[in-house]
C-alpha cells in the first residue's frame, strides 16, 4: 500500500462484512419455498467480537493521508444485529460473500469514496 501511496494514489478499503454462520441464499430460498423462518444475521455484539481485530488494523490504515475505509457494517447492520436480507431476497451469495442486492445496499457508499 505504501507504493501506491508514494505513487500519489488514493486507496479505498472496505471494512469486513458480516460473517453469517450459513449460506444466507440457500437459507433464504429454502425458508420462502418451505415456509420456514427467515434467517438471522449475527448480533451487534457477536459482529464487533468477530471484527475486533481487523477494527485496529483499519484505524491504522486511515491515518495514512489518501486512504478511505468504507465501513460496510453500518450499512448493513443496527444496534439489534445484521440484516442478511430485504424480504425475501437474500444480501449474501454464501456466508459472507454479498449478493447484488447486498452490492446495491453499499454501493453509494462505496462510490462516494472512490469519488473523493
Amino acid at each position: 500500500m505504501s507504493r501506491l501511496l508514494d505513487l500519489g494514489t488514493s486507496v479505498v478499503v472496505l471494512g469486513p462484512v458480516p460473517e453469517v454462520a450459513l449460506n444466507v441464499a440457500h437459507a433464504v430460498e429454502r425458508a420462502s419455498r418451505l415456509g420456514l423462518p427467515m434467517p438471522e444475521g449475527p448480533t451487534a455484539a457477536a459482529l464487533a467480537d468477530r471484527t475486533a481485530g481487523t477494527r485496529s488494523m483499519l484505524e491504522a490504515l486511515v491515518r495514512h493521508e489518501g486512504v478511505r475505509v468504507v465501513e460496510v457494517a453500518p450499512l448493513l447492520c443496527d444496534a439489534s444485529g445484521c440484516a442478511v436480507r430485504e424480504g425475501d431476497r437474500s444480501l449474501y451469495r454464501d456466508d459472507n460473500h454479498l449478493s447484488t442486492a447486498g452490492v446495491a445496499r453499499i454501493e453509494p457508499a462505496l462510490r462516494d469514496a472512490v469519488a473523493h
